[in-house]
């Protein structure tokens, strides 16, 4: 046992190659862990922990008799779950109890290299934590090191791959500080096989899950104070920060003093430090680092950041070989003051660097790369350069990126798909947007790009799972196709993705059974609108309200939305708030207004305005008709292919109750290729039927007709007033009339 304990200090003690080279090989764990991910069943998996609670008696101590009783689910439980160190440390345990040393000596060989394989990558300050398959396997971890647990904590969740759980723990021979990084999250949601799974947003829900069990079992909980914390903001969350720190935990502690820190506006930044304190007192280096960027934080006071430098000393000494520093300016990146930061750790991790630490050599040469504000050379770039080859995934992409700066894609594209092999998000996003545009000198493969942006959505980038989902929405209309897009876009918009929520929102609006309807899409708009006072979200719900079509008509609140985005240079939100002041009925001065807006947006570029202002200025909407200016307006983008302008020329010139405003044959002119075919769109074929009867060949007109009819009548979501107006035309083509449309 001495022994185990000692090889196992190896491996938290940082003599990495050594360890990973040394005693046990892996066992094939590599196998155990892609079989477990690949077919593994989550349920039966997570049952097997059970059992640990089962051998142990009520004061927490292996019970031999227990291990006997259950030595036959035990085994069952490890070839279930074949690589959960939790339930191995377990086993050893329970074999050695027994009296069966021979086992116990087996288990402990394969919880050994369990152990040895999950450390195997591991660098503190890495951004990439441990793999394990439940908490409990933190547990096993702890207990075999011999080392005393200091602290551990969650860091709040913002939607990425992983949820790391953070343990300090303390050698009291050696009287170094060792800190450990876990990530069960993945895990579990790689053994999902729900459909659900597929999409980032699972991830999120999980976690939220998991904080609202541990609001219920154990209210005082890491996981309890993660969830109530990350479902309120500004003040509220505040208060929930202050009433868990009154346990005089490490977690609510260190949240209070980086929350205090970063949000002068509370004016709590002293009572975070005075919450801090006594873990950073007791030379703790997560507490000491932390608070060092408290310090430092916001502030260009002398005595703050010698205060800053003094405690990021501090820990470096206590975790050795700059880590303390690495701990540091990994906050700075975080909180997106990497640039202020930087200067303060140079030093110790230049030192650490020329003493032969690659993660400390590239963390040194991104802070002068801040600092300098220039792509590095020399001895920068040389540190970069032998992190990327030591395996460093952040240093990987790095290189990556100096090569694409110097337009070096050749050979940035090994280390791209390298830092994106290991999980970098940044990476997978890049290579995703370049396969799947063809761009960067990349050939084109959308099919590759996909599979990359998914990656990057589930690592938090919420622009790729909003590509993701517009990939389907594109795709085709079938109900799984459209129900793919919708997990994407809800992922993307709950990663805060505006445009994503926006277009959520429009496949509300399509009303289709089984994704969402109109009030769905209300409500997407009106949490778009509160949190970002968008002007896409305010147009949409404005369109909403005004057309009354599945939520409740609000007229007033819709044209102030509308007013809201046109007084703010919104195009779109002109075109729309004119064309509706402009159908007002009984309000002229409304409709003068409205013209004003349209002519705004119309001169803007926006489309939908050049229409309204033709139609407005053909019936003379807002003050005397304007036919010549019309025509030209609808000319113009007749000749930019916009078939909807087609139409409204065409109806235009061949349904006018002023015969000397006739022009069916300019009229058939715009329509007619637009109008051939079975996929023609019935209402260009009903104004080619009218075009024809205007030039008097009512036999023709009353073919077409017939024939757009037979096509309105194969879409369900032709209404019936539609229909019956078509029918009444035909009618007329049938008693030798054309078609007059009523001035407006």
């Amino acid at each position: 046992m001495i022994e185990k304990l000692s090889r196992i200090g190896c491996l938290l003690l940082g003599a990495w190659l050594a360890c990973v080279t040394s005693a046990f090989a892996s066992d094939n764990i590599a196998a155990d862990w892609n079989r477990l991910l690949a077919e593994g069943d989550s349920e039966a998996i997570y049952t097997t922990y059970h059992l640990i609670e089962a051998v142990h008696d009520e004061a927490g101590a292996i019970d031999a008799a227990r291990c006997r009783e259950n030595a036959d689910a035990i085994a069952k439980a490890l070839a279930i779950n074949p690589v959960g160190l939790g339930l191995w440390y377990m086993a050893q345990d329970c074999a050695r109890a027994s009296g069966d040393e021979i086992l116990a000596q087996q288990r402990s060989d394969r919880f050994e290299a369990l152990l040895r394989y999950t450390f195997l990558h591991y660098r503190a300050g890495q951004d990439t934590p441990m793999r394990i398959v439940s908490v409990l396997d933190v547990d096993a971890v702890v207990a075999a090191s011999g080392q005393t647990l200091l602290y551990s904590f969650y860091r709040p969740y913002t939607g990425g791959r992983e949820l790391p759980y953070t343990v300090g723990l303390w050698d009291e021979k050696t009287q170094r500080e060792s800190v450990l990084e876990f990530d069960f999250l993945d895990t579990v949601v790689s053994l999902q096989r729900a459909a659900a799974a597929e999409f980032p947003m699972f991830r999120r829900d999980f976690v939220r899950t998991l904080g609202e069990n541990a609001q219920k079992s154990s209210p005082g909980s890491e996981l309890a104070l993660l969830y109530e914390f990350q479902k309120v903001q500004g003040a509220q969350a505040l208060d929930v920060l202050r009433r868990h720190a009154q346990s005089g935990g490490f977690m609510p502690a260190m949240m209070l003093a980086v929350f205090c820190g970063e949000n002068l506006e509370f004016g709590c930044r002293n009572e975070g430090i005075d919450a801090l304190l006594p873990f950073a007192e007791k030379r703790h280096a997560v507490a000491l680092a932390t608070l060092a960027f408290v310090y430092a934080r916001h502030s260009q006071k002398p005595a703050d950041l010698k205060a800053a430098r003094a405690l990021i000393e501090q820990a470096d000494v206590r975790l050795g070989d700059a880590q303390g520093s690495a701990t540091f300016l990994s906050m700075g990146v975080k909180s997106g003051d990497r640039e202020r930061l930087a200067g303060l750790v140079e030093k110790p991790l230049l030192k650490a660097a020329k003493g032969g630490d690659p993660l400390a050599g590239a963390l040194y040469a991104a802070a002068r790369i801040v600092q300098l504000d220039k792509v590095p050379r020399g001895a920068e770039r040389g540190y970069i350069e032998a992190a990327a080859a030591a395996g460093i995934p952040r240093a990987q992409h790095w290189l990556a990126a100096i090569y694409l700066a110097e337009e070096k894609t050749e050979q940035a594209l090994p280390w791209m798909h390298a830092a994106a092999q290991a999980g970098v998000a940044q990476a997978q996003n890049w290579l995703g947007l370049a396969y799947y545009g063809g761009e960067s000198g990349l050939a084109a493969d959308r099919s590759v790009g996909l599979e990359w942006l998914k990656k990057a959505g589930h690592g938090g980038i919420a622009s790729a799972s909003a590509i993701v989902g517009r990939h389907y929405l594109g795709e085709s209309d079938e109900l799984a196709n459209l129900k793919r897009a919708q997990g994407w876009l809800q992922s993307a918009a709950r990663g805060d993705d505006v445009s994503a929520a926006v277009q959520l929102g429009m496949l509300y609006e399509r009303d289709i059974a089984g994704i969402g309807s109109p009030a769905h899409a209300a409500k997407v708009y009106e949490a778009v609108i509160a949190r970002h006072d968008n002007v896409d979200a305010r147009r949409q719900l404005a369109n909403l309200l005004l057309a009354g079509d599945g939520v409740k008509a609000d007229v007033a609140r819709a044209v102030t939305l509308l007013q809201q985005g046109a007084q703010a240079g919104d195009a779109e939100s002109q075109a729309a708030l004119g064309t509706h002041l402009l159908h007002a009925k009984d309000a002229a001065d409304r409709r003068v207004e409205g013209l004003d807006w349209v002519r705004k947006a119309a001169a803007a570029g926006n489309r939908e305005a050049r229409l309204s202002l033709a139609s407005a200025l053909w019936h003379g909407r807002a003050g005397a008709p304007e036919h010549a200016a019309a025509r030209e307006i609808w000319q113009a983008l007749i000749s930019e292919d916009v078939t909807l302008a087609r139409n409204e020329f065409a109806w235009a010139v061949c349904t006018p109750t002023d015969a000397g405003l006739l022009d069916a044959k300019a009229g058939i002119a715009a329509t007619q290729e637009q109008a051939t075919g079975d996929k023609a769109f019935f209402v260009i074929v009903d104004t080619l039927a009218a075009c024809q009867a205007a030039a008097g060949d009512y036999a023709a007109a009353a073919k077409t007709q017939e024939r757009a009819i037979a096509l309105v009548e194969t879409k369900p979501s032709a209404s019936a007033a539609t229909l019956e107006g078509m029918r009444a035309r035909l009618a007329r083509y049938r008693n030798g009339e054309r078609a007059v449309e009523a001035p407006p």
